[in-house]
């Protein structure tokens, strides 16, 4: 797992600065993200999902790990060097000086969630964050909004995602490098960085997939200028790009069918049983990227 998520994002990386130009590009339905593609060759997802997640689970599970994490007060490094600050002395030169302003120092991004709800729709295999179509995340974008660090997750509630797959697991990888971020605690690093003031969140589930519930998170510096989607609990058929060698569906009437009960044991939608109990992936933008492969090969041997 650890090989393939270091070369996706290398690959990202060298990607990045060329921005694909795709004739009769349209916006995906429901969610709005650009599909570098019309919507007749894309393909339907059978899906479920409530918008309102990113408010009811995301916020108030970012909120809980931020707090825990000022407590903790682990290192932490925004410049890519080995330093012995901590958490609360970064959090402090964004003004950040208590626990309830670090704490509420972020607000949920509408063009973040519906990328993120895109993007979580997107992972139908294993997780990949190069889009169906083969193009980078970045090109996974609402009114020119996008993203600027994504964090997947596979087989797992988006609130189990947060706390333990993004966040305590990744606690002593973080200490362990004084708080430089690098592929083993880079999901962790996302999400109590004070400089991201906007995030989103999606959790999907994928029928006939292979993890079943798919979750992501987008975030950024920048606020985005989308509106809000509707929240409530449903089942619709959201679109993708099509692979290479893949039919597309096009445009499907109705809905797959009526709502499922879709909460696995233990809360929250689940994965496949006798899979993994979570896979988890992450991949940023240009500057933070830069940080993470220095530190890719300096673990490979290149830099010392």
């Amino acid at each position: 797992m650890r090989p393939r998520l270091m070369v996706a994002a290398v690959s990202a990386a060298v990607a990045l600065s060329i921005s694909p130009v795709v004739a009769h590009a349209a916006p995906a339905p429901l969610t709005d993200v650009e599909l570098n593609g019309s919507v007749d060759q894309s393909v339907a997802v059978d899906a479920q999902f409530d918008a309102g997640d990113a408010y009811t689970v995301g916020l108030q599970a970012l909120r809980q790990l931020r707090g825990e994490m000022w407590d903790l007060n682990p290192y932490f490094s925004t410049d890519g060097e080995n330093t012995s600050t901590r958490l609360r002395d970064v959090a402090a030169k964004y003004d950040l000086d208590t626990r309830e302003a670090y704490v509420n120092a972020f607000t949920i991004d509408h063009s973040l969630t519906r990328i993120s709800v895109q993007r979580a729709a997107e992972q139908p295999g294993g997780l990949s964050h190069t889009r169906p179509d083969r193009t980078t995340p970045w090109t996974a974008t609402v009114n020119g909004d996008q993203s600027w660090s994504e964090s997947l997750a596979g087989g797992t509630s988006l609130k189990n995602s947060i706390l333990k797959s993004w966040g305590h697991g990744e606690l002593r990888a973080l200490n362990a490098a004084k708080g430089v971020s690098n592929s083993d605690n880079g999901h962790l690093h996302m999400m109590i960085d004070p400089k991201f003031k906007y995030y989103g969140f999606g959790q999907v589930y994928l029928r006939g997939s292979k993890y079943g519930n798919y979750s992501a998170s987008q975030a950024s510096e920048k606020p985005g200028t989308s509106t809000q989607m509707p929240a409530g609990e449903q089942r619709v058929w959201l679109y993708r790009a099509a692979a290479p060698n893949e039919e597309p569906t096009g445009l499907k009437e109705g809905v797959p069918g009526p709502l499922q009960d879709t909460t696995a044991p233990g809360g929250g939608l689940g994965g496949s049983s006798g899979e993994l109990n979570s896979i988890i992936g992450i991949i940023f933008g240009v500057l933070s990227l830069l940080g993470a492969i220095a530190g890719i090969a300096r673990q490979l041997g290149f830099l010392r």
